[in-house]
């Protein structure tokens, strides 16, 4: 990964709006960064307790640190389960198909190898989210 950037880049996270990500109903971000170079994305992400990321991959691999919260996340490709919380790190990478659970509201911080995608691997696309 290559943040090759000639100046200093300052956001106020406190005073940035959150957003909805493009065609992840229920998710917010606050984008901190994009790289000139990779296209890749830093940015601080939430979602409500009990939203569910479908089966879906992206083109490019990706990492996240958990700032608070919990969620388990399910690599499908490799069988392997991780429930993570506070202070946690995992790197997924390409193309492997995964499937977000949020145990409780979480938010974290999401890097990205190059531009933001997702490719839904089912018939369900788009959180799913708790109901009222």
């Amino acid at each position: 990964m290559c943040l090759c950037v000639a100046e200093a880049v300052f956001v106020d996270t406190q005073t940035t709006n959150w957003i909805p990500v493009p065609g992840v109903v229920g998710a917010e971000w606050k984008v901190l960064q994009e790289d000139p170079h990779t296209g890749g994305i830093r940015a601080l992400v939430k979602f409500p307790a009990g939203a569910i990321e479908p089966p879906h991959h992206h083109t490019h691999g990706h990492w996240i640190y958990v700032q608070d919260g919990a969620k388990l996340v399910e690599n499908l490709s490799r069988g392997t389960r991780y429930l993570l919380s506070q202070g946690m790190y995992l790197h997924t990478p390409a193309p492997d198909i995964h499937r977000v659970t949020y145990l409780s509201r979480c938010t974290f911080l999401f890097v990205s190898d190059g531009p933001f995608d997702m490719f839904w691997d089912n018939e369900a696309q788009g959180a799913v989210l708790p109901s009222a």
